[in-house]
Order: structure tokens, then sequence, then C-alpha cells
């Protein structure tokens, strides 16, 4: 999977869904275990400020579908 993050969300039609974590700030390439499931341990930026609000949006390859490449759904977050 692409992972995709960005501290706005400027909403683009792509793969028949709609990528909203653009523009990305960083984009990670990360690996999901046989059940989908994601562990990302990195420690949080210093210097970014409580309140400040992000997306993170994931592309996904997907073998059963046409294209096989499919955008998950947008999470906005917030820091503590």
């Amino acid at each position: 999977m692409l992972m995709w993050v960005s501290f706005q969300s400027t909403p683009q039609l792509l793969l028949g869904g709609t990528l909203h974590a653009i523009p990305a700030i960083v984009e990670l390439l990360v690996l999901s275990d046989i059940g989908g499931n994601l562990s990302i341990p990195f420690p949080w930026p210093p210097g970014v400020p409580p309140g400040t609000n992000f997306w993170i949006q994931y592309l996904v390859q997907d073998l059963s579908v046409t294209p096989s490449i499919i955008l998950s759904n947008a999470v906005k977050a917030t820091t503590p």
C-alpha cells in the first residue's frame, strides 16, 4: 500500500473514488499482514502543534477488482 499524509485536503477524483490526502507531505510504501492489519511504529515528528488537522489515505493493490488499485477511505485526525 502507498500511504499519503497531508495537512490539508484538496479532494481530487482518482480511480473511481476521491483522493483527500493531497497535497501529500509524507508518502510511505507500507505492507499489511495476511489479515490486512497494519502497524506503523514511528514517533510523531517534533514541532507539530496540538490541534493540527491531518488526513491519511492509502492507495491499495487489490487483485480482486479492476483496476487492481483502489483508494481507501480518508481519515481526518487531529493531534492531541
